[in-house]
């Protein structure tokens, strides 16, 4: 027997309960049916047995798995099929919702640096301006392809891909409704200002205003009263809070 077939035999109890069409998902179903999922580093594979996954044995050195003969074959050898998670990017010929299929786990957003995709995220309605798996981080943060997580923007390097630094560019703050309060005037915009206290353009001449810092607007805050107890407003030229 050839050696790319000697792991079916292993696990031929197995495999026998797994349709031909079946479709490697990145969780386990729940209705019963066995699955086989690759390992997305292609050295070994998960079964799932009743909606639990069990992790097996390693394939040997010289060896990944395949999840199209569903065995350890030779690597390079025309039935190796896998594909390493860090090789597959979202611009090639795999869709995302293909990548979750084949791999699960965290993928990039490949145009934006604040938004990424989580295959276990699984939406039964898309949320408005966003896609099916996609998680957007909250402002300022940006997601960092490294250690996929929401991280200070100051810690996350995008390459190509485009760094928002106004709110309002963030997917989820934008509007979604007829009745929803425009995003700039819930929120300040930092870009092409200076770092410190600055006004909030969208509501000049009273106590409204943000702080900078790198052209992002990390805090939203209003000018407290004077020492009189007098309301006070944020001058917009000498950006600073002053008695009316």
């Amino acid at each position: 027997m050839p050696y790319e077939y000697t792991c079916i035999s292993v696990f031929l109890s197995v495999a026998v309960l797994i349709r031909a069409a079946f479709a490697v998902s990145l969780q386990c179903n729940t209705n019963g049916d066995y699955q086989i999922i690759p390992k997305r580093d292609c050295k070994g594979f998960y079964i799932c047995n009743w909606g639990s996954p069990v992790e097996m044995p390693p394939c040997p050195a010289g060896t990944r798995f395949s999840a199209t003969v569903k065995a350890c074959v030779h690597e390079g050898s025309d039935l190796d099929d896998c594909i390493p998670d860090s090789e597959v990017t979202t611009t090639g010929p795999l869709s995302v919702e293909e990548r979750c299929d084949m791999f699960g786990g965290i993928i990039d957003h490949p145009t934006e640096c604040q938004a990424y995709y989580n295959c276990s995220v699984r939406y039964q309605d898309v949320p408005r301006l966003l896609e099916q798996h996609m998680v957007e981080c909250p402002y300022p943060k940006l997601f960092n392809a490294d250690s996929e997580q929401c991280e200070h923007f100051e810690n996350v390097t995008c390459g190509s891909r485009q760094e928002f630094k106004d709110a309002c560019d963030y997917r989820l703050n934008k509007c979604v409704a007829a009745h929803c309060i425009p995003c700039n005037v819930r929120l300040g915009n930092c870009v092409g200002k200076p770092d410190g206290p600055s006004p909030h353009e969208a509501k000049l001449w009273s106590p409204y205003y943000v702080v900078c810092y790198k052209e992002r607007a990390v805090e939203h805050n209003t000018c407290p009263p004077d020492a009189g107890g007098r309301t006070q407003i944020f001058h917009p030229v000498l950006n600073q809070c002053v008695s009316e």
